[in-house]
């Protein structure tokens, strides 16, 4: 009788066959780049002993041997060993080849049997291990991802071959099939030999074929299993817990079974399998609150699914951690772990069996704020999560600190200075103003324009909490100069001055309208003050705007973040102002102070940079250099300007100027320039904000809309102090 037709590996690259092997009975044959091996394929990818193709009993295995970059078949990473089938390809590393050279199987008599419907009996082959060998394909691993746990410089190891396979008797589906397949192979034969041309030969061939046909097709009917489904699957424990194991049994369970597993779509390890039995590991559920849920349980070899049915999981919440371990009475904190909150079950925190509040739940995480204890001294508290009927006690203690002190409150401390006769008003960083008022007639005793002043600076602070449009603004009369509130539900006066003992007051003494513009100072500063310790909001700081015109911003900001960090709304306390060092707490203290020293006079010096839209194709700066004169609102002087590049410089004529300083809601400087081309007639208008002028301009000859920046210039005499002393009296 004609042999049954024996498996092939055939070495292929692009569409060059290089060489074709037959597997013989008991063929163990090696794969990879060394010199001993049975298929070299010589690949820096390949490792020197990369995989083993082996036959037992009429089937054919592929095993990875830990190679560094995988054995891949149809795309997906061999993890242990496979079974082969008729008609796959294997590609040994060479992820990032073209034309890589790769293996074809061909096994054309079992595809036969595999058409007919007979029964494959596969309890050939045994896991190495039950703890440690995973399902054979690791559908998530793409082609080109190797192992993240090899490393270039790792050795390829080679595992020992596996234990001689059992020497049972072949089933009898798979006498069955062997039977088949050489009768097959004997009809083939015998067709090659006869004259068929004679009627009576064809005939009887005929004949011969369809009577095996119908002998095998009734032997295989009568060994087919009625389903490939198991039977009786029972799971024990019928709920089990999310992380920990399941025992599958069934009486259809086999020793040498290699199958895969699912639980709620994510993969469920293999951890040991029997005859009659196989334990799970059921995957953790990250996304799931604590609580009973049913989901799907899938168990499948290749394409046949064994198992398909519902089961239920129980998640138990795990609280690992407390973030962070250190918190102050009615701060907020958090639990961190798994399965803790976000469903239907209520969520409970306890902190010292005081119930804390809970701000937000979810299955990772949940926020509480520590409760109001009567809290003297740091010291530890417990904590306890309580999730449905699950009461969790925290491994770790929770170190809490008393109540943070509240947060600065902004009032003005008046103080009589009978050398000058003069109120001064300080704020709690020890800066302040002076305004006039009657003397005291007895200790402790103010005049009702200075609590006025005191009340109306309390009830801004307060107000300004809640009208986040409130501001502080300038109002300039012809005797006064005034400090007024303005907002969408409040409105007044917050102090008043005369005009012509402003100065005189605040120690202004170089230029008369230097006074209004200290109003204007003043405003500004008072309404970044609101911004923080009213609202808890962090300064806008536009370029070298936060440290040139407003030096105090960079503190102020970090005080913001000072409160966000300790969990509060970002309202500073004391405690966040104590953080601060010497010069960042003197910035503060500068805030609101008199003197001139701290105005910048308009006169004097500018450096000016204009946005290059004269020439908007090339890589220009344009820099102008302002020497201005000021007569009360009047200015005057000489502007300079050039357009310059990595290479070249491009002057042009200096051009006169003619000003004025423009007093409203804010202080605004208008200058108009007439150059020569390119740049020709320019208005710059900006607003002043201490020593930098902010500002827009049109191009006369696009008519594109451009910024401008003017900063005091450097070593500029007209901004030094005067020699009297000047900055915070006090």
């Amino acid at each position: 009788m004609t042999s049954i037709p024996r498996p092939k590996l055939t070495t292929r690259q692009g569409d060059r066959q290089l060489a074709e092997r037959e597997i013989s009975p008991g063929a163990d044959l090696t794969l990879g780049r060394g010199d001993q091996v049975a298929v070299r394929i010589d690949h820096r990818s390949v490792s020197e002993l990369h995989a083993r193709i082996f036959e037992i009993d009429g089937r054919v295995y592929l095993e990875d041997l830990d190679s560094r970059h995988g054995t891949f078949v149809a795309g997906l990473r061999v993890e242990r060993r496979l079974r082969l089938r008729h008609g796959q390809t294997i590609l040994l590393g060479q992820h990032e080849t073209l034309g890589p050279v790769v293996l074809h199987f061909d096994d054309r008599a079992n595809a036969l049997l595999d058409r007919l419907g007979v029964p494959d009996d596969d309890n050939v082959v045994p896991f190495r291990g039950a703890a440690d060998d995973p399902p054979s394909l690791r559908a998530g691993d793409a082609l080109g991802d190797p192992s993240p746990d090899r490393t270039d410089d790792a050795v390829d190891q080679v595992s020992a071959p596996p234990s001689d396979p059992p020497s049972d008797p072949p089933s009898e589906p798979l006498a069955v099939r062997r039977a088949i397949v050489g009768s097959v192979a004997q009809i083939a034969a015998t067709a090659r030999r006869a004259d068929v041309s004679s009627w009576t030969g064809g005939a009887a061939l005929g004949l011969l074929g369809l009577v095996v046909l119908c002998v095998g097709w009734l032997a295989v009917e009568a060994l087919r299993p009625a389903s490939v489904a198991w039977r009786a699957v029972q799971l024990a424990p019928p709920t089990p817990l999310a992380g920990g194991r399941v025992t599958v049994t069934s009486p259809d369970i086999e020793a040498w079974d290699e199958v895969a597993a699912s639980i709620d779509g994510r993969a469920a390890d293999v951890v040991e399998i029997a005859t009659g039995r196989m334990t799970l590991e059921v995957p953790p559920l990250p996304t799931r609150a604590g609580g009973d849920y049913e989901v799907r349980l899938v168990v499948h070899r290749g394409v046949e699914r064994l198992v398909e049915r519902r089961m239920s999981v129980r998640v138990r919440p795990s609280p690992e951690r407390l973030v962070p371990a250190r918190v102050a009475v009615g701060q907020a904190f958090a639990i961190e772990g798994r399965g803790l909150g976000g469903g239907d079950q209520t969520v409970q925190v306890w902190v010292d069996g005081r119930e804390a509040e809970v701000i937000r739940h979810e299955p990772g995480r949940i926020e509480a704020t520590v409760p109001d204890l009567d809290l003297e001294t740091p010291r530890t508290a417990q904590v306890e999560l309580r999730v449905g009927t699950w009461r969790l006690p925290m491994a770790t203690a929770l170190w809490l600190e008393p109540p943070l002190v509240e947060i600065v409150d902004f009032d003005l401390q008046p103080t009589w200075d009978a050398e000058r006769s003069l109120w001064r008003l300080a704020h709690p960083f020890g800066g302040g103003f002076w305004i006039g008022g009657a003397a005291p007639a007895t200790a402790g005793e103010l005049p009702q324009g200075v609590v006025h002043v005191v009340e109306n600076w309390r009830g801004l602070f307060a107000a300004a909490a809640d009208d986040s449009s409130l501001r502080v603004e300038v109002e300039a009369g012809r005797g006064h100069l005034s400090l007024v509130t303005r907002g969408d539900d409040t409105a007044g006066a917050l102090v008043t001055w005369p005009r012509r003992r402003l100065a005189q007051w605040q120690q202004i003494e170089r230029e008369p309208l230097m006074a209004e513009l200290y109003c204007y100072t003043m405003a500004r500063e008072i309404n970044d003050l609101l911004e923080v310790f009213a609202r808890g909001r962090e300064l806008p700081s536009d370029g070298d705007g936060g440290s040139v015109a407003r030096p105090y911003v960079p503190t102020l900001n970090r005080l913001v973040n000072f409160s966000r960090l300790s969990g509060r709304d970002g309202r500073p306390t004391w405690r966040h102002v104590d953080k601060l060092g010497a010069e960042e707490q003197l910035a503060l203290a500068g805030l609101l102070a008199p003197g001139d020293g701290r105005l910048t006079p308009l006169g004097g010096r500018w450096d000016v940079m204009l946005e290059n839209v004269f020439f908007p194709d090339g890589e220009y700066r344009v820099e102008m250099a302002l020497e201005l004169e000021s007569r009360g609102r009047r200015l005057s002087g000489e502007a300079r300007v050039a357009l310059k590049s990595e290479t070249m410089a491009l002057g042009v004529e200096p051009a006169a100027i003619e000003g004025r300083l423009r007093t409203g809601e804010r202080p605004e400087i208008v200058l108009e320039l007439e150059f020569d081309r390119p740049i020709g007639k320019l208005v710059l208008v900006g607003e002043l904000d201490g020593r930098v002028i902010d500002g827009r301009f049109v191009d006369p000859a696009s008519g594109r809309e451009a910024r401008w920046r003017a900063v005091r210039a450097a070593g500029d005499a007209s901004t030094s102090p005067p020699d009297r002393g000047w900055g915070v009296v006090g």
